[in-house]
């Protein structure tokens, strides 16, 4: 019988702005249990950096929330276990959803970018997977906590996106100039020349290839759109003529 894999889940709180992001982490369990994977919520027990209202994206005066406490609130009670508790050799991955927490709550990334230094109990969890060579997944801001825990240690290039600067602000080590995947994908170019024509020779009798008119960048489709329009002018006059 094959081994249940039992996979760590990180968590920074509830709610994107001040811990972690909800949908993030419900889907990230959602996709571990269809893939028969068990999993263990995890959060340090501790206050937040602040709490943020999610009706007006403001910081609340003198509020305090405990990290545990609001992950506790997508894991259910009882089911979120403090971080101290873990081990990593209890586990086979680790999996950490995003959510402005993780850049406040675990690490300073949201004040303090590539300066930032990362809670000590959180480093020691997250660079324990990587020195037992064990599956790390970081979520939306997460790869800048994992790029924070591992500096000086490795020449990993971790990156938040296409956005300009982000691989620069979020490597270990100096990287090399930055180069996106994505971007070369979804390259704009130019859209190619106007169609204009050259107007058809005013002879008489049948009309040549010569005397037709042509478009200026030379594309076949734009010249049989062109014949097209010259058969209907003449069809037209045919019609005007009776």
């Amino acid at each position: 019988m094959a081994k249940t894999l039992k996979v760590a889940v990180l968590l920074a709180g509830c709610g994107h702005l001040d811990g972690a992001e909800v949908r993030e982490a419900v889907l990230t369990l959602l996709a571990l249990d269809q893939h028969g994977a068990a999993f263990q919520c995890l959060a340090p027990d501790a206050d937040q950096f602040h709490v943020v209202s999610h009706v007006t994206g403001q910081p609340v005066p003198g509020a305090v929330r405990n990290i545990l406490e609001e992950s506790s609130r997508i894991a259910r009670v009882g089911q979120c276990l403090d971080l101290a508790q873990a081990s990593v050799a209890d586990y086979d991955a680790l999996v950490m959803p995003g959510g402005f927490g993780v850049a406040k709550n675990h690490c300073s990334f949201a004040f303090k970018g590539a300066e930032g230094d990362v809670r000590p109990d959180v480093a020691a969890f997250v660079r324990g997977f990587f020195d037992a060579k064990k599956p790390v997944g970081a979520i939306c801001i997460a790869p800048a906590l994992v790029a924070l825990t591992l500096a000086g240690r490795t020449s990993t290039e971790l990156t938040l996106g296409n956005d300009v600067g982000c691989v620069v602000s979020t490597t270990a080590t100096p990287p090399a100039p930055a180069r996106s995947s994505w971007t070369r994908r979804t390259s704009w170019s130019p859209p190619p020349p106007t169609c204009s024509t050259t107007p058809a020779s005013a002879t008489s009798g049948p009309a040549s290839s010569a005397a037709s008119p042509r478009c200026s960048s030379g594309r076949r489709g734009c010249q049989r759109k062109s014949l097209k329009t010259q058969r209907e002018d003449a069809k037209a006059r045919r019609k005007a003529s009776y």
